[in-house]
């Protein structure tokens, strides 16, 4: 299960046990599960992740969304889960916000499966068969790529820009080595120093390859997964440009370093998939 499903699953279950609180005290009936709609808003302000439900529970208690929110928000427990907050809002959407849970359980399985991340139900090998017997022509039309782009060394070359992501990582990795840095076991570093937006979002790209291999080989679509390699490197150029990693600070350096070659695992599965 990718992590985008099990979010969504544990954020339903949160909420139903709010519910069934509510029943409890209103002496209702325990009978269907509360359903609703759990989703990544497009404005991040909502939110990681926010959940309609209470417009149904609205219907059922004869309230309105926004106070249906609010006497579940107040009945919602989130102790010991993927969360850190969250906050029922006056339209009737109650939103989720992610916590060092969340985002130290994405590195470790990164960490834990290597190259076979992403590739618990064998999205990841139906990708590469795939592609398997295709010549370099054959892939950039795939991808939907100019040949005369194949050879420049710019941004202008999507599979350069992907690639030099990977080449850039381990050149850091080379230049820290080269003065006693190492990149540390996961264990070893402080999850909560990964803090700044940029390295959240980084986070939530690399936990984003299970959902989009599964997504790309159910639709027989490589495209789909190209554009997602081309976005977690540009998550990784971000991170880079604003979150320095060769800095004073020891453990916000190996913290970064050890983010930074997380990200160059996912890399080089998304450039072995992608045959590039």
């Amino acid at each position: 299960m990718n992590f985008a499903d099990k979010t969504k699953i544990q954020i339903n279950e949160i909420i139903n046990k709010a519910y069934d609180k509510v029943r409890q005290n209103e002496q209702m009936l325990i009978g269907e599960p509360l359903l609703g709609v759990v989703e990544v808003p497009k404005n991040k302000t909502h939110g990681d992740y926010t959940a309609s439900h209470a417009f149904n529970a609205a219907k059922k208690l004869g309230l309105t969304p926004e106070k249906a929110a609010s006497i579940l928000g107040a009945l919602i427990n989130i102790d010991n889960s993927y969360f850190i907050k969250q906050n029922p809002t006056k339209k009737g959407f109650i939103n989720f916000i992610l916590g060092e849970k969340w985002y130290k359980e994405v590195l470790e399985a990164v960490e834990r499966l290597g190259e076979s991340y992403g590739n618990e139900y064998g999205h990841v090998n139906k990708l590469i068969q795939s592609n398997e017997g295709l010549t370099s022509a054959e892939r950039l039309k795939k991808y939907n790529i100019d040949e005369s782009l194949k050879n420049r060394e710019d941004r202008g070359n999507p599979i350069y820009y992907i690639q030099y992501a990977h080449a850039r990582i381990s050149a850091i990795e080379r230049n820290l080595k080269a003065v006693g840095y190492s990149v540390p076991p996961l264990e070893e570093i402080h999850i909560t120093d990964l803090n700044t937006a940029e390295e959240k979002e980084l986070i939530k790209k690399i936990a984003l390859l299970p959902e989009q291999a599964e997504s790309a080989a159910d639709n027989n679509s490589m495209i789909l997964f190209f554009d997602y390699a081309t976005q977690l490197a540009t998550c990784f150029y971000e991170f880079y440009r604003r979150c320095p990693i060769s800095i004073e600070d020891k453990n916000l350096k190996l913290a970064r370093l050890k983010l930074a070659d997380l990200t160059k695992i996912v890399l080089a599965n998304c450039i072995r998939i992608l045959g590039i």
